[in-house]
Parts: C-alpha cells; sequence; structure tokens
C-alpha cells in the first residue's frame, strides 16, 4: 500500500539570511564565571522562512549559555529554502 501524507522536508546546513544574523549576548554571570561552551540548535522553518520550531539538540551544559543562542536565534530572520526545478510541458490538456 502507498503511504500517504508524507512529507520530507529538505536538511539545509547552510541557510539563507533575510537580513545578518545577529550574534547571542555573552551573559554577563558566565564571562565573571569564565564560563564557555557551544549550543548546537535545530530550527525547523516552514516554506516561507518562518521559524516553527527551535530547541537545544546539544547543549553546552551551562543553562544561560543555551538561553543566550536560543534567544538570539529566536531573532533570526531567514529567506524560504528553494529547489531549482525546471517544467517542460509539451502537448499537454489539463481539464
Amino acid at each position: 500500500p502507498k503511504q500517504q501524507g508524507i512529507h520530507t522536508a529538505p536538511l539545509v546546513t547552510e541557510p539563507l539570511f533575510a537580513r545578518p544574523p545577529t550574534p547571542p549576548n555573552y551573559p554577563t554571570v558566565a564571562r565573571k564565571r569564565g564560563q564557555q561552551g557551544t549550543v548546537w540548535l535545530d530550527i525547523w522553518l516552514d516554506d516561507e522562512g518562518e521559524q516553527r520550531q527551535l530547541s537545544v539538540s546539544k547543549s553546552s551544559g551551562i543553562a544561560v549559555l543555551d538561553e543566550a543562542a536560543l534567544q538570539a536565534v529566536a531573532s533570526w530572520e531567514f529567506m524560504p529554502y528553494r529547489i531549482n526545478v525546471q517544467f517542460a510541458l509539451k502537448n499537454s490538456t489539463y481539464q
């Protein structure tokens, strides 16, 4: 049987931005404590480039750094993802 309703979105690792993204503000408490870390985020965009879901996929282990990353990325604006497709219709009739 044929499965219906399954949609697989492309994985985009280099998004197009509608405007340059602003970096996170480094939390003062983390700076004073000398805390550093890398946060990996998953961002789900709709067909128009609007954020639909944002979550931490790999924490830095420091909650204030994770939250700063989430706050910064939540303000980012993306361009819609486009796939280059060309169609050629010859002698076709649609009803």
